[in-house]
């Protein structure tokens, strides 16, 4: 659907749902609610505060409903930290994709100059730590290891490149931008968003609690 689409329909479902009058609600009021209903519905897809308790890793439906502001970019060495402030569209850091890094999914390393991308295994700090420090353990090429420290990731042993997938910050829905998420995923975004505008205008007793219901 597109964002005018989105709002009609938001319309018919306030009338059916609260026949009375109500506040006339302008489409940038209704661009407010779509947005945070996105962003809702975004972090429930990516986390597991939703019904069946599954994040984007366990369900082939997350993984469908972020496909489209999941991607791959590729990381600065600023002093042997791979940054994450900024993210390049491609691997000679020659285009600044003005992307918003928002989860991390998976990493990959390039090693040994030979083109080869490798799995990193990210772990927390203290494991890091152990691992590196380790005679019989330690990380090589092959196999190397990371750990996230302020906005970027410490990689060991260090190299060549640094690639991740990750998923993005949807944009807010706007008179110029429609909802990026996918398209399947509309109709219940609308729905969110219809539960908002009637807590709103008429009582708390529609709760937006109610998302953790949604598959």
């Amino acid at each position: 659907m597109t964002r005018n689409e989105m709002i009609i329909e938001g319309r018919l479902f306030v009338d059916k749902v609260h026949s009375d009058a109500y506040p006339e609600i302008t489409k940038r009021e209704w661009d407010v609610f779509l947005t945070e209903s996105q962003n809702r519905f975004f972090k429930t897809r990516y986390g597991k505060n939703n019904l069946y308790q599954k994040g984007y890793e366990e369900s082939q439906k997350r993984r469908d409903d972020l496909s489209k502001i999941t991607t791959v970019k590729y990381l600065q060495n600023i002093g042997g930290v791979f940054s994450l402030d900024t993210l390049y569209s491609d691997e000679l850091l020659s285009s600044d994709s003005g992307f918003v890094y928002s989860f991390h999914l998976n990493s990959e390393a390039k090693t040994n100059g030979c083109g080869v991308w490798e799995s990193i295994d990210v772990v927390d700090h203290d494991t890091y730590t152990t691992i590196k420090n380790d005679p019989f353990n330690e990380p090589d090429l092959d196999n190397p290891i990371a750990t996230f420290i302020d906005l970027g990731m410490k990689v060991e042993p260090l190299p060549e490149a640094v690639k991740i997938t990750c998923v993005r910050i949807p944009k807010n829905i706007s008179e110029t931008q429609d909802c990026e998420l996918s398209e399947h995923t509309h109709k219940e975004i609308v729905q969110l968003a219809v539960n908002l505008v009637i807590e709103s205008v008429e009582s708390p007793r529609i709760q937006t609690h109610s998302l953790n219901n949604i598959e």
